[in-house]
């Protein structure tokens, strides 16, 4: 099972007059999957079905677009890309940074 660790940020939170941290919305939406909210049938994306699937190159794309749909939500996520460190996949973690206009949501992938 794929799960989402040691989560940083370099967002500022202060000034934005929001209940919620900018990485929790993006948590939040990342592991809620589509039509699960009602009145909102587009919150969310597929990551939580796709948690157990294998960390591996071709999964990767996958969780690009997951993490990419997660930013749609909230005004303050600007995606503008997401960068993977690969160099601990044979032992079962995928380093990530998600990069947006205000910042750096930060972490790791891990099996």
């Amino acid at each position: 099972m794929i799960k989402v660790e040691k989560l940083r940020t370099t967002i500022p939170t202060d000034g934005f007059g929001f209940a919620v941290t900018p990485v929790d919305s993006w948590l939040d939406a990342l592991m809620t999957r589509p039509r699960m909210v009602i009145g909102e049938p587009k919150y969310g994306t597929l990551f939580p079905t796709r948690k157990h699937r294998t960390l591996a190159q071709s999964t990767l794309i996958d969780y690009r677009r997951d993490f990419k749909d997660a930013c749609a939500f909230d005004p303050r996520l600007t995606f503008e890309g997401v960068q993977f460190y690969l160099s601990e996949i044979s032992v079962g973690k995928v380093g990530f940074e998600v990069r947006l206009k205000t910042g750096v949501i930060a972490g790791e992938l891990v099996a």
